[in-house]
């Protein structure tokens, strides 16, 4: 009876582990899915939006596109960070009203 419960809770704990690391996947795969489906649609590549949408890779393609293909352009690290700056402009005087 004592090895019963102790595989019981074994199992228990096993699968907890297993769906708690399917939770973090999904949220690392969707901010970075987020991120890079913003940029190709700002850099007006439509393919890569298309394949980005499309196949799920938990986040690989992605970061291969922003850090290879939408950083090549000149100025595109500034213009990001100018863009993020302005959007929690915005973000912040909607709050106060």
């Amino acid at each position: 009876m004592y090895n019963m419960n102790l595989e019981n809770t074994f199992n228990t704990g096993l699968i907890t582990g297993i769906i708690l690391l399917i939770i973090i996947l999904a949220i690392w795969s969707v901010i970075w899915k987020a991120i890079a489906l913003w940029m190709s649609a700002r850099n007006n590549n439509k393919t890569w939006f298309i394949i980005m949408m499309i196949i799920n890779t938990a986040g690989i393609l992605e970061i291969i596109y922003i850090f290879t293909i939408a950083m090549k352009k000149p100025g595109a690290k500034k213009n990001l960070i100018e863009e993020l700056k302005s959007d929690e402009i915005i973000v912040e005087e909607t709050v106060k009203k």
